[in-house]
């Protein structure tokens, strides 16, 4: 009989056991985010914070900035950061989209580099310069150039090649994904490349010929965390947001990116 109750008592603690690590197996929602594979690693401190919130925040990850947006829109995946605000807009007026901005995260400087060159006065007549193909990174990389004294553009608001209306020295312009810009350098007297490709490939900012200043960047050289129109209102994509723009975030970006990524928030 104690026997019995022996058994029967051990039995009863197993399955309160059972049950209690049942209760604590909480539930994950899964959001799918679109980011450029550059930037996992400054997302998952906020995918390992989220998780102990009860989302699963999966990182989809894309080569190039022509990806994700369209991925967003076609509901492919929740919710994506990689772009500009510059970007957002250029991208909904040519492709007739609702994708809105939810929240900043970072600016990071375009900068001019090269693998034959250590100075932009050594270029020569006729030299060549890779430039981002999207509209909103060429008309930046455009902009930084004639800032550099390289060239000179007319008032367009979204200059393009086009828009050029001093070039001296008849340099030659030719467009490639913004992903390829790195790789270009070596057919290319010059390149104009996104901070995170840059990071990517090893190129310091030191080694830059040149760069946007930090300090004049304006809202629309900040990237953002996008979604479409009608969940700009979904709670969970604004906890997200406020996931990522911690205090610890902000120094972590900092560290990572050597400074090289300014949080803006």
């Amino acid at each position: 009989m104690k026997k019995t109750i022996r058994l029967t008592s051990i039995l009863i603690m197993f399955l309160l056991i059972i049950t209690s690590l049942a209760g604590c197996g909480k539930k994950l929602t899964r959001v799918k985010m679109g980011i450029i594979d550059t930037d996992v690693k400054i997302w998952q401190p906020t995918v390992q914070k989220l998780r102990r919130q009860g989302i699963d925040l999966e990182l989809t990850q894309f080569n190039s900035y022509g990806q994700p947006n369209n991925s967003l829109f076609h509901n492919e995946i929740n919710i994506n950061a990689f772009q500009t605000t510059a970007f957002l807009k250029a991208w909904n007026r040519e492709n007739k989209g609702n994708l809105v901005s939810i929240g900043k995260t970072y600016a990071a400087p375009m900068r001019i580099y090269s693998n034959s060159i250590h100075r932009l006065s050594q270029l020569k007549s006729g030299d060549t310069i890779a430039l981002p193909n999207d509209d909103a990174n060429k008309a930046r990389a455009l902009r930084l150039l004639q800032s550099a004294g390289v060239l000179k553009l007319n008032h367009a608001n979204v200059p393009q090649v086009s828009d050029v209306t001093k070039n001296r020295h008849k340099f030659r312009f030719f467009t490639v994904d913004a992903a390829q810009t790195v790789r270009d350098m070596s057919d290319s007297t010059i390149a104009v490349v996104n901070n995170n490709f840059a990071m990517e490939a090893g190129l310091s900012p030191k080694k830059a010929l040149y760069s946007e200043n930090p300090a004049k960047l304006t809202d629309a050289d900040v990237n953002v965390i996008v979604v479409n129109k009608q969940d700009r209102h979904q709670k969970i994509y604004r906890k997200i947001v406020r996931a990522f723009r911690s205090t610890a975030n902000k120094k972590y970006i900092q560290k990572k990116s050597v400074g090289s990524n300014i949080p803006k928030w």
